[in-house]
């Protein structure tokens, strides 16, 4: 079996049910030679459409019928009804892209598998190189590297997972902070 099948049955076994994971992420800025650092939670409800992004001084909440988009950095808020958002942008989406990927198995150390993923040569594409790792036996993603084609190099490493059954609907509501500049796009 390929990481490609083996990935795609885990991410799709478990983005179809409740989740909500933790991350930190490291991106290496080549240009500039500076690394920066945060970290996020992402909280799925796949069968209600519904989802929760928070990184940063970014936070998109969606209930399945309206997305709100807040930055503090602009303490913006955007709203806009669900079927205008972007599917692109949908948290599982993005998860479920790099099922398409062909890996090839490049390490084992520790139960911990290493798949890579590099771009043909001379290629115009998002990244020059993915390398996940991931522990199979136990059905968990670890770490996902890409290298995009600036080389710029960002980190992505799970810091906590749990499958939840009984998410509340008022995760999935939001109320722009008080003196919020609201653009209301629905």
């Amino acid at each position: 079996m390929s990481l490609s099948s083996e990935l795609a049955e885990i991410v799709s076994q478990r983005l179809d049910k409740p989740l909500r994971f933790s991350y930190d992420l490291e991106i290496y800025w080549d240009v500039r030679e500076v690394t920066t650092r945060s970290s996020g939670d992402v909280i799925l409800d796949q069968p209600r459409r519904s989802f929760r992004f928070s990184g940063n001084d970014t936070e998109w909440v969606s209930d399945g019928i309206t997305v709100w988009q807040y930055s503090a950095g602009t303490d913006q808020v955007v709203i806009q009804d669900y079927l205008d958002f972007d599917p692109t942008l949908h948290p599982s989406t993005m998860l479920r892209r790099f099922t398409s990927y062909d890996f090839e198995k490049v390490r084992d150390s520790a139960g911990t598998s290493v798949y890579q993923w590099q771009a043909p040569p001379d290629t115009l594409v998002e990244y020059q190189q993915i390398d996940v790792y991931a522990d199979i036996s136990a059905r968990r993603l670890d770490t996902i590297r890409l290298v995009d084609r600036d080389n710029n190099i960002s980190t992505y490493r799970i810091t906590s997972f749990k499958e939840k059954t009984d998410l509340s609907e008022d995760l999935f509501e939001f109320t722009p902070p008080r003196g919020a500049h609201v653009i209301d796009n629905r």
